[in-house]
């Protein structure tokens, strides 16, 4: 019956029936099983029919991410209409429809021209004289929204007691109509892939290429089994419809016939790897070696048997026996080599052998092996070679070099040491980089031996060169220079005097006589007070004149300058700290420095002044860590320092992490007296950076500081390899 030829209504009795019967008529359409665009449209016929064409009525399906609306059914309302709310996102404020879906609730908007949420919509519904809209969401049980009835009116209306009642239900038997057609096609496509599913399987026992079969009841009779499984097991197809130990007697006494057992009686399957099986094949017993599961098999719900899955693995196992076996002597032969070796594997570089010259050489034990390179040798960070190991794993291609210096942590020290070393790529059998071989060979003592022997022939060779050429010259610059120094000299022995009698003499007694005072115990509290601020004041200033004195020295232009190795001169300052490094609990990382031309006492100076101040402005949350490194300045470098062109410099970073401070300060911690610091929390006269920037003057350098502060600070100093002395 077509929903438009039921009578209009003359009352609301008459309505309500009416109503009752199109909806009668609604249901029996869907279990006729009509399409779901004939049903919907039927509703909204169905309603329209009580109107009396005061209002047109739309059903909006929601779409599979539940974001947009998609039209469903609305004849009455205007083609050009249905088409520009098509796909329309739900929201707040999108109209009617896109709200009510949203929110999961019914909305009614009275007046759309008014009305907020209709905002972005009425330019749309206005035109065809659209000005009221009811909604209300098609929510199933769970509260999941399929789409939204709406009605429509073309002049403002406010909804009656009696159209919400309708509004329900022709809502809830369009959610009958929309999930009864859902499950409909859910079924169909359950059986339809059910049925496909069936098919491949047949297909995929026939055609698989590992061996399958399926072996039924307690008395094991193979049921089916696909060629790959007869090829494996040695047989034809005579011994399908056999019990198992019929077909392959050679198996009894092996484990198999009860793991099908235990399959069958438990019902969970059964995994074997790389299992060993005594076959009769091409009529000879054989050894193989196999990967299978035993699942159980079901039909209708019942287990019926135990299915078989198998791929014969016999190959890959020898092979990898013959490797087991070729790894093995392998690894005796590196355990047992006089020479220090070791093997790292993967791009991790995972330590799985290193004998014990390695081991020696390394300064750790056995307990490295098995960890990645970085953590065994936490130190390697910073230097050469984690990236030479990544670049020969990367290239396939080996490196070796003579004396590289490598900084080891041995008996607890940071060292340096020299050594031979190469980095070998070890291939798989498909050609690919697995693993490294490290060789190496401590040649610390004849490096450092030779280098010495070179520094001093060097020098020699130098000084026999340019004996007879200068001699003169030096001569008359060494009558100038004792001429200067003799009035340096006397300059320097006056203030020496004044500095030291006039001026620490009268501080002497002033500590003396307050001291005095002091001990006397009638003096008031204000009074002892004053007077222990005088004694503190007085050391102040005697520290004072001893840093003037200190800093005066640094003007004498009688500095004696030769090679100096900054490795040695700094290994002495740390040992001269020895103590205050324990006691702060502190870490130094020192790199390999260079040797440079330079007055060694000033470079000692120089480092102690730099370690102290890091030792002292250290930061209470973690423990100092003190980094010296140098690096050989390029051509660019050198002009972007404004250094002089032609000249070897190098950098020396000297970084710690503690304190720091602000960078508009960067300038300010090298002057004379400048602190930054409350002088009791961090004693002090201020005057230790300055210092060490007039040293790196006087070698013609140059240094400046970086910081932030609570991040620490690192000091950049740069000094020529060789000094110019005549510009000095």
């Amino acid at each position: 019956m077509d929903i438009r030829e039921l009578p209009v209504p003359t009352a609301d009795y008459e309505r309500l029936e009416i109503l009752l019967h199109g909806q009668s008529e609604i249901l029996e359409m869907i279990s006729r099983g009509a399409d779901l665009p004939a049903i919907l449209e039927a509703i909204v016929q169905w309603v329209e029919l009580q109107s009396n064409n005061n209002f047109f009525a739309s059903i909006l399906l929601m779409d599979d991410e539940g974001k947009r609306l998609l039209h469903g059914a609305a004849p009455g309302l205007p083609d050009e209409y249905n088409q520009a709310i098509h796909g329309c996102a739900i929201g707040p404020n999108t109209g009617s429809c896109g709200t009510a879906a949203y929110l999961a609730e019914t909305v009614i908007v009275e007046d759309i021209e008014t009305d907020v949420r209709w905002k972005d919509y009425r330019n749309l519904a206005l035109p065809f004289n659209l000005r009221a809209c009811w909604s209300t969401p098609l929510l199933t049980k769970d509260g999941k929204v399929l789409g939204t009835f709406a009605i429509y009116y073309t002049e403002p209306k406010k909804p009656s007691f009696d159209d919400l009642q309708i509004i329900r239900l022709v809502s809830r038997t369009a959610v009958i109509a929309i999930e009864h057609k859902t499950a409909e096609e859910e079924r169909e496509r359950l059986l339809k892939n059910e049925m496909q599913t069936e098919k491949r399987f047949r297909i995929m026992i026939e055609q698989a290429p590992v061996a399958i079969g399926v072996i039924k009841g307690r008395d094991l009779i193979i049921d089916n089994a696909n060629e790959a499984l007869l090829q494996l097991w040695g047989k034809d197809k005579s011994v399908i419809g056999k019990p198992l130990l019929a077909g392959l007697p050679e198996i009894a006494g092996q484990a198999f016939p009860d793991l099908l057992i235990g399959v069958i009686n438990s019902g969970q399957p059964h995994y074997g790897y790389e299992a060993q099986a005594r076959l009769k094949r091409n009529g000879e017993m054989e050894d193989g070696y196999f990967n299978y599961v035993y699942a159980p098999y079901y039909e209708d719900g019942v287990q019926t048997g135990v299915q078989i899955v198998a791929s014969e693995v016999t190959q890959q196992v020898l092979a990898k026996k013959r490797l087991e076996e070729s790894e093995k002597r392998f690894r005796n032969l590196v355990e047992e080599a006089p020479v220090a070796t070791a093997i790292y594997s993967g791009r991790e570089m995972i330590v799985s052998l290193a004998n014990d010259a390695m081991l020696k050489l390394w300064g750790k034990d056995a307990s490295i092996i098995g960890k990645p390179l970085h953590l065994g040798l936490p130190e390697l960070k910073g230097q050469p070679f984690p990236q030479l190991l990544d670049d020969v794993f990367t290239s396939g291609k080996a490196y070796s070099d003579n004396e590289a210096r490598a900084d080891l942590v041995v008996d607890g020290v940071l060292q340096p040491f020299y050594f031979n070393f190469t980095y070998k790529p070890l291939r798989d059998i498909n050609g690919n980089v697995y693993a490294i071989l490290n060789m190496a060979v401590d040649v610390t003592q004849g490096y450092l031996s030779r280098r010495e022997v070179e520094i001093q022939k060097e020098r020699y060779r130098t000084l026999a060169t340019e004996l007879e050429t200068r001699v003169q010259e030096r001569t008359r610059d060494l009558q100038r220079a004792n001429e200067s120094l003799e009035r340096s000299n006397a300059e320097l022995a006056q203030y020496a005097y004044v500095a030291s009698h006039d001026l620490q003499e009268p501080l002497r007694k002033i500590r003396v006589f307050s001291s005095l005072l002091k001990d006397r115990h009638e003096l008031s509290v204000a009074a002892d007070d004053l007077l222990s601020r005088i004694i503190a004041s007085s050391e102040r200033m005697s520290q004072l004149i001893n840093d003037l004195l200190e800093f005066s020295r640094l003007l004498n232009t009688g500095r004696a300058f030769q090679a100096t190795d900054l490795n040695e001169v700094l290994l002495n300052v740390t040992r001269d700290f020895e103590l205050s490094i324990k006691e702060k609990n502190a870490t130094i990382t020192i790199g390999n420095l260079p040797v440079l031309e330079a007055v060694p006492l000033q470079m000692n100076q120089l480092f102690n002044n730099l370690l102290s101040n890091s030792l002292k402005f250290t930061h209470e949350d973690r423990k100092p860590h003190i980094t010296v490194q140098a690096q050989k300045l390029s051509k660019e470098q050198v002009l972007n320092y404004r250094l002089q062109a032609g000249r070897e410099y190098f950098e020396i970073i000297f970084s710690d992490n503690g304190i720091g401070f602000e960078p508009h300060y960067a300038e300010q911690v090298f002057e004379v007296f400048k602190r930054l610091h409350d002088k009791h929390a961090y004693p002090g006269s201020g005057i230790g950076l300055s210092l060490c920037r007039k040293i790196v003057d006087n070698h013609q350098g140059h240094m400046f500081a970086t910081s932030e502060e609570g991040a620490g600070t690192v000091f950049h100093i740069i000094l020529p390899q060789k000094t110019n002395h005549r510009s000095l």
